[in-house]
């Protein structure tokens, strides 16, 4: 009888041990279920965020081509004002001053999209 006694102690607190590492395993698993949530939810964040900078790199790449046109017309311009009479003098001066603005913008636009590229 005493012996049985102690196997059913025996077996009550391997009960309560089991039982315990049983609320400590939901536990744990409730805050990696919150972790992961946790994730999930920054990682559609950077999703969104990607696609914003992508969006704006794609409107910074538009613009850079739309400027490289302009650049080359206003080159173009340029060459047919030099070889024009010498009463065009302004209009090429006024067409070198484009071409240093279009430049200076193809410049900047390239700086944008390299650095949406670098983000």
């Amino acid at each position: 009888e005493e012996h049985l006694a102690d196997q059913i102690r025996q077996v009550e607190r391997e009960k309560a041990s089991a039982l315990k590492e049983i609320e400590e395993l939901q536990t744990r698993c409730s805050e990696l279920t919150q972790k992961c949530e946790s994730f999930e939810m920054a990682l559609a964040s950077a999703e969104t965020t990607k696609r914003l900078a992508e969006s704006e790199l794609h409107g910074y790449k538009d613009q850079l081509r739309n400027l490289e046109r302009e650049l080359v017309s206003a080159r173009e311009a340029v060459q047919r004002s030099s070889v024009q009479s010498e009463g065009a003098g302004k209009e090429s001066e006024d067409l070198k001053h484009k071409l240093q603005l279009v430049t200076q913008q193809l410049a900047e636009a390239q700086q944008k999209a390299n650095s949406q590229i670098e983000r």
